[in-house]
């Protein structure tokens, strides 16, 4: 197959390659163990994206001063992340679990209101909160 000539189709190819990439990465079961270079990877496609976007689209392809300065803080901004992401997984390493059926036993979710909403008085008529809650009570 031949690359085409534009270098904005060129780059939305590569968008769109980089993108399914990470896509696959972060669906792929991975074991525990490699669970941060899977994540280190995936930042590393995110980077790439990046560049591309800024190089491509914005034209600092044109600007090389303008490219490198954005690539360095970019890199700098990636590494930051890559540093903060490593961190929190050896931190705290916990599976994640589906929250529980129910949060609190005593309240089970099972309150109702006291009224209809259309047959609830407004303004200057309606009863205190502190008397609607009596009226509950009772």
């Amino acid at each position: 197959m031949r690359m085409p000539r534009d270098p904005l189709l060129r780059a939305w190819g590569t968008l769109i390659g980089l993108s399914l990439g990470s896509t696959l990465l972060s669906l792929a079961p991975v074991p525990p163990g490699l669970s941060a270079v899977a994540g280190a990877l995936i930042l590393g496609l995110a980077w790439l994206k990046a560049r591309v976007i800024l190089g491509r689209y914005l034209g600092l392809v044109a600007a090389p001063f303008w490219h490198r300065g954005f690539g360095i803080s970019l890199a700098g901004f990636c590494l930051l992340l890559l540093g903060l992401y490593l961190a929190a997984g050896t931190a705290h390493p916990r599976r994640i679990c589906a929250p529980s059926p129910a949060i609190s036993g005593s309240n089970t979710g099972k309150d109702v209101a006291m009224g209809l909403a259309s047959s609830t008085l407004t303004g200057a008529f309606a009863a205190m909160p502190i008397t609607r809650n009596d009226m509950a009570i009772r």
